[in-house]
Formats: structure tokens, C-alpha cells, sequence
């Protein structure tokens, strides 16, 4: 029963999004997966939506390229562990061993969590407040996309009271 809800457990919190950059990567063809990390576009994009001037853009160039840089490996590690969790499930792991890579997941979450907020901080260093509302508004509104691409349309919702539809 414990290693049931384990593994329950890691399914609902673990690994929905895994390796989603990853099967995007396959959708678009072969070589995508070399193509990580900001289109090569994205700065001049960020200049124009978030209204840049060319210090600020240059600046904006070179945070991407470092977070991108530090999230690779961070991510790259992410993926082997649910790879890892994943085979253990299935082979019905011992819960000490589930424990431990549940662990080193949620070590993993801490350190790209924390890349995050050094990417944010860096760009709090040189972005006006209202450039940076217009950053953190369109990150939620590529999160959402994402996330619909993820799980795909809205399914209809489900008569379960037997009265067509009628809530009231």
C-alpha cells in the first residue's frame, strides 16, 4: 500500500510536465532537441514587448543566455531522475529507494527553483518596474499556452446529475 502511494504520489506531482521540451523537441524534427534554450529571435522580441532600449536589450540578451545556460544541466538532471523514478515504479523499487529519488526530485526542484529567482533577480537589476510587470504577464500567459498544449482542449463537461446539463 505505502509504495502505491508513492508512487501515486510521484505521478501527481512529478511528472506531468517531464520531458515535454523534450517531446515538443521530437514534434518539430530531427535536430530540435540541439536547439535548446531562447529562439535566437526572442531578444529583438523582448525589445519590442517589453519596450527595451539597447542597453537593456543587450542586458536582457545575456541574462537569457546565462539562465539558459545554468537550466540545462538542472534540467538534464530532472529528466534522468523521473526517468530513474519511473523505472522503479515499474519494477516495484523498495520504498527506501522511491524515497530517495523522490528526494534528490525535490532537491532538484529547490536548485532550479533558486535559478529562477537569480534570473529574476538579475533582470529586476535593469528592467523598470512596468517592463517588468510586462515580463512576468507574458510568462503566465506562455505557462498557460503551455500547459493547454500539455493536456490539450478543455473537455466538455459531464452530465453526472442525469438533467441535461441544467445546474440550477
Amino acid at each position: 500500500m505505502k509504495r502505491f502511494v508513492l508512487a501515486a504520489f510521484a505521478a501527481a506531482l512529478l511528472i506531468p510536465g517531464a520531458g515535454a521540451r523534450n517531446a515538443r523537441a521530437q514534434e518539430e524534427g530531427p535536430g530540435a532537441q540541439e536547439r535548446s534554450g531562447p529562439p535566437p529571435r526572442m531578444g529583438d522580441k523582448m525589445k519590442e514587448k517589453l519596450g527595451l532600449d539597447e542597453g537593456q536589450s543587450a542586458k536582457f540578451k545575456d541574462a537569457m543566455k546565462a539562465h539558459d545556460e545554468a537550466m540545462k544541466p538542472l534540467g538534464a538532471r530532472m529528466k534522468e531522475l523521473h526517468e530513474k523514478l519511473h523505472k522503479q515504479v515499474e519494477e516495484k523499487a523498495s520504498d527506501a529507494d522511491l524515497k530517495a529519488t523522490l528526494d534528490a526530485l525535490t532537491a532538484q526542484r529547490k536548485a532550479m527553483t533558486a535559478e529562477q529567482e537569480k534570473f529574476h533577480s538579475a533582470l529586476a537589476a535593469f528592467l523598470t518596474p512596468t517592463q517588468q510587470a510586462k515580463f512576468v504577464l507574458g510568462a503566465a500567459r506562455r505557462m498557460r499556452r503551455m500547459d493547454g498544449e500539455r493536456r490539450g482542449p478543455p473537455r466538455e463537461k459531464k452530465d453526472r446529475d442525469g438533467d441535461g446539463g441544467n445546474d440550477d
